[in-house]
């Protein structure tokens, strides 16, 4: 299916209608290896949201303050996630959910001390 002339690739890029076709093979491994040349960086921050996170979840008594500030604030979100070391794919998960609740995560800090 991807051979260079006669595969589907191929074909599509000789159509006049697709003069621009881009193919793009096994995009989630690229994404993975991109992941692990980046990983440097990316872990540096990866670090300290997984520390503040495990902060507040580890911690029985401010995981249910936390949840209450949450629920205070009505916000889309009414917990935490986990990262999950295993799967990359949680990191991005973590990330999102983190960014979301970036000011409520920072008011409970400061709260914190």
């Amino acid at each position: 299916m991807r051979g260079k002339e006669k595969g589907l690739v191929g074909l599509m890029k000789k159509r006049d209608e697709m003069p621009n076709f881009t193919s793009f093979h096994c995009i989630i491994h690229q994404e993975a290896l991109v992941s692990k040349l980046r990983n440097h960086a990316f872990q540096n921050v990866m670090q300290v949201v997984v520390h503040v996170v495990n902060y507040i979840v580890s911690r029985p008594l401010n995981h249910r303050q936390f949840r209450q500030l949450i629920e205070d604030y009505e916000t889309e979100y009414s917990d935490l996630v986990l990262h999950n070391a295993v799967r990359w794919l949680s990191r991005g998960r973590v990330l999102e959910r983190f960014l979301s609740l970036l000011p409520e995560i920072s008011t409970f800090l400061d709260s914190k001390g």
